[in-house]
């Protein structure tokens, strides 16, 4: 006979599937000591019913277990209140805190919660959260795929955090339209906590519109987030979304809104010490003055972002490909030895060898070999990965070139593919299936600069 640890305040079928779960047992065999049909223990722990004190004597005796003490273990109403505050502070970004919890608790440590199944479910969704947050999702895969079998079981909260987790998951994998259906679902959903976590769901929406090009969706989806930010919110969130805005409102030309943003930026990334900000607020404020041809001045803020980087950071590629950008346009001598070190330097990353092979042909357009790489390859990389304002930086350089070379039927195609582009800009491409109910937009409504 063995002695086992709960809670008896929990609810009975709670009592009974721990018992059966931590002795290698099944619904199945639970059943046949009781004498019952397997669906009436279904029901009984999907909370519609409940076992009767004789019947969990019964179940104790088979599994031999001669008494139940008092545990050092929660309730459900104490396992709740532990989760949420625990869920507080990984949203609050209070990571050193959450640990502290995460470590105090280790309720994972048990094969199965002593607890329900929806606040079972709940542990496993902020679970997933908190590896989200530690920049572990290779954890929070398995721990979310788990919860996937019993989704269809779980509350609105759950269900919430489930589509809500796997959208910010999809989004580390790279799948940008699948990732919108699930924060769309998540937002539809009648759980009363959508309405203050709304801003991360538009938040994240927003991300997924801009990876997928599609610049004036992702800016109504910031836009959103931040004007239901509240004080409570930390200045880090607004940081982002300032940041994240700035971005998509050059690639829109609207470099006014694009300024405010990026001041708005800085000066959070200033007040926090974040230098990964600063430097994104330095390459965007250069990136607005490219869109004013004032390239002299774009260079000395692209130096400066510089500052907060390392030639092994891929960030340094980004402010070096602007950078040749500059050289090219403002004609400088020095531009095709600044390709050669960065071919160089990207030689084991094959997106940015392609962007810097591509600004090696811009120089040599003369050339049909460098006409057929631009038009054959780089471009149609380029439209694949979704980056059209790099696309937009080639055709202003080949603008510029045939401007220059008074070849004005091939300016004039360049400048129609570029307005054809603009539009892809705005709302991306035709292949993009809508999958929100978001109202359609008008590209011609937002006019070019």
């Amino acid at each position: 006979m063995i002695s086992m640890p709960l809670d008896l305040k929990m609810p009975t079928a709670s009592i009974v599937q721990y018992i059966y779960k931590t002795m290698g047992g099944n619904q199945e065999e639970v059943a046949k000591i009781l004498g019952w049909d397997v669906k009436t223990i279904e029901v009984i722990e999907k909370g519609k019913d409940k076992y009767t004190k004789e019947q969990i004597r019964k179940i104790l005796e088979f599994y031999k277990v001669d008494k139940m003490e008092p545990a050092d273990r929660f309730g459900d109403g104490d396992v709740e209140k532990i989760l949420r505050l625990w869920r507080t502070r990984i949203s609050n970004g209070k990571l050193k805190d959450a640990r502290a919890y995460h470590d105090k608790f280790h309720l994972e440590k048990y094969d199965v919660l002593p607890v329900g199944l929806d606040l079972s479910m709940l542990y496993n969704m902020v679970l997933v959260k908190y590896f989200i947050n530690v920049n572990r999702v290779d954890k929070a895969i398995p721990v979310l795929k788990e919860a996937e079998a019993k989704i269809g079981e779980a509350n609105a909260e759950n269900q919430y955090h489930y589509h809500f987790n796997k959208g910010t998951i999809l989004i580390f994998e790279e799948n940008y339209k699948e990732a919108l259906k699930h924060f769309s679902t998540a937002y539809k959903l009648d759980y009363v906590e959508v309405k203050p976590h709304a801003h991360m769901i538009h938040y994240n929406m927003g991300v997924c519109y801009s990876k997928l090009g599609m610049c004036i969706r992702a800016i109504s989806q910031y836009e959103t987030a931040y004007n239901l930010l509240d004080r409570e919110q930390p200045y880090y969130f607004a940081m982002l979304i300032s940041n994240n805005l700035s971005v998509n409102y050059i690639r829109a030309r609207d470099l006014g809104l694009a300024k405010k943003y990026i001041n708005d930026a800085m000066r959070l990334a200033l007040k926090l010490g974040d230098g990964i900000r600063q430097r994104r607020a330095l390459q965007n404020s250069g990136s607005v003055l490219m869109e004013e041809n004032k390239f002299k001045e774009a260079l000395e803020y692209f130096e400066e972002a510089f500052t907060f980087v390392t030639k092994e950071e891929r960030s340094f590629l980004d402010i070096l490909y602007h950078k040749i950008i500059c050289f090219i346009s403002l004609k400088n001598p020095f531009a095709e030895d600044e390709i050669a070190v960065a071919k160089l330097l990207s030689q084991d990353d094959s997106h940015f060898y392609l962007l810097f092979t591509s600004l090696s042909h811009i120089l040599t357009l003369e050339e049909s070999e460098s006409r057929r790489f631009i038009e054959n390859i780089a471009i149609p990389h380029l439209m694949q990965t979704k980056e059209y304002y790099r696309i937009r930086y080639i055709y202003n350089l080949m603008e510029k070139h045939y401007t220059e070379l008074g070849n004005k039927e091939r300016l004039l195609e360049i400048q129609i593919k570029s307005d054809d582009l603009y539009k892809i800009m705005l709302l991306g491409g035709e292949d993009y299936e809508e999958e929100t109910s978001l109202p359609p937009i008008d590209p011609d409504s937002y006019n070019r600069n």
